[in-house]
Order: structure tokens, then C-alpha cells, then sequence
């Protein structure tokens, strides 16, 4: 049955996008932030890539957090999609394509050509990076990346077809559900666990932020601040 959600009487319906690069894809941009924290920039630039047997990889996006030091390469997808082909596979590529000294380069330089079109983004990254940024992007891929697939439903047969990526690489499989006020349908509610709560200085449309209360500093921190019946709740629910 059909999902449905109650908030202070009013009835939120879910909503399954159709469409994933029209429809899904625009909500995970929107709420990068809330997904990767504050400290993190969400970059959705297209790159090609291929492994030296010639196979073709091309990731929905990337998240650089350059207080952790962290870059998370993203698959955004909807479960009705065969997700051994669209998930394993393709993620499989391109972290294989890594390895080759001049795919390696390309990625760096999409990174680094993302950054700098974007004045928000070139101005934290020179902020917050102590060094020439060609130069550290060079040695964030030094280590392997942080793996993270974004889905509507976190099906047996993701998880299944994840198994492998799991077990050689640090991923992540998260689930991003979107509902619908029945009154009013673009009223959204949605709600997913996000990789980091709350963190640093970095705002939205690229300000700066002033610094985060300590009950945000931490999931833990924020569940011991609310009351009782919110620490039930042990996911994000955000309501645009």
C-alpha cells in the first residue's frame, strides 16, 4: 500500500518520481547539503569516463567535503531500473577507470573546472584549502572515494546488487523518499538519514554561515537536545 504521513493533521502522500534525471535528480541537487552537510559542495558535472578495456562510466554527480577531506562519487536511481546494470556496474567502471593515471587527470580537472566556474564555490574552496586546489584534488584521488547511491526505495534487490561494491569499497546506500501534501502537491515532505548533520560555516547559495550550535554539531547531540517523542524519529524530515 501506498505510503501516507500525518504532520499535525495534515496528510502527506508519497510521491515516486518517473522520471529520474528530470525529477529525481533536481531534488538530490537541491538538498546536497542536507544530505552531505553544510561543509560539503555538490557537484553534478558530466564526465565520461573509460576503463583501458574502453568501458564507459558516468557518475550523476560528485560531493567534495574539504573539511573532512572526503569526495563521495554519486548514483542517483529508482528502484524500477535493473540496479545491477545501472548501479553496480557503472559504479564498478568508473572506480576501475581510477586507476589509470590519465582518467585519474580528468577527473581532477573536471573537479577542479567545476569549482572555479562556480564564484560561491572558487571562493570557499580558497578559503578553506590551504594550497594550491589542482594540487590537493590530485591527492584527494590518491584514496579511494566514498561511494553513495541515492534511491526512492531501498529495495532487497539493490541491496543484493550492492553486495560487491560493499564489500571492496566504503559505500553507502541511502533512501531519499519524496511526499506530497494532498491539499497542496507542491508541498513536499521528504525524508531520508543523512550522511553528516548539521557541520561547518559553508551556507546556502554559497554565503557563509555563522557557526553551528553544539546540539547540531552531531546527530547524537541533536537527539539528546530534542524532546522524546522527536528522538523517535531517527531520520531528517525536511518540508519545502
Amino acid at each position: 500500500m501506498p505510503k501516507t504521513l500525518f504532520i499535525d493533521g495534515v496528510r502527506f502522500n508519497l510521491w515516486v518520481p518517473e522520471n529520474e534525471e528530470k525529477q529525481f535528480h533536481p531534488i538530490i541537487k537541491e538538498h546536497s547539503r542536507e544530505i552531505f552537510g553544510n561543509d560539503a559542495v555538490y557537484l553534478d558535472i558530466p564526465l565520461r569516463l573509460k576503463s583501458e578495456a574502453g568501458l564507459g562510466a558516468e557518475p550523476d554527480g560528485f560531493a567534495i567535503n574539504p573539511m573532512r577531506i572526503e569526495l563521495y562519487v554519486v548514483e542517483v536511481e529508482l528502484s524500477k531500473h535493473d540496479p545491477y546494470k545501472h548501479i553496480n556496474d557503472q559504479l564498478t567502471r568508473f572506480i576501475n577507470s581510477l586507476e589509470n593515471t590519465s582518467t585519474k587527470n580528468s577527473v581532477v580537472d573536471a573537479l577542479f573546472d567545476g569549482i572555479n566556474d562556480n564564484k560561491n564555490y572558487r571562493d570557499y574552496f580558497e578559503e578553506k584549502v590551504k594550497e594550491n586546489l589542482h594540487k590537493w584534488l590530485s591527492n584527494l584521488l590518491k584514496k579511494p572515494p566514498i561511494i553513495v547511491v541515492i534511491i526512492e526505495e531501498k529495495i532487497p534487490l539493490v541491496l543484493e546488487a550492492c553486495k560487491t561494491l560493499m564489500r571492496s569499497y566504503d559505500t553507502r546506500i541511502l533512501e531519499f523518499q519524496t511526499y506530497r501534501r494532498e491539499d497542496a502537491p507542491t508541498v513536499h515532505a521528504h525524508l531520508f538519514e543523512p550522511l553528516q548533520v548539521g557541520g561547518g560555516e559553508y551556507g546556502k547559495g554559497g554565503g557563509v554561515r555563522k557557526p553551528v550550535s553544539e546540539h547540531n554539531q552531531s546527530w547524537e547531540k541533536k537527539l539528546a537536545w530534542v524532546d522524546s517523542n522527536e528522538e523517535k524519529l531517527c531520520k531528517t524530515l525536511r518540508i519545502e
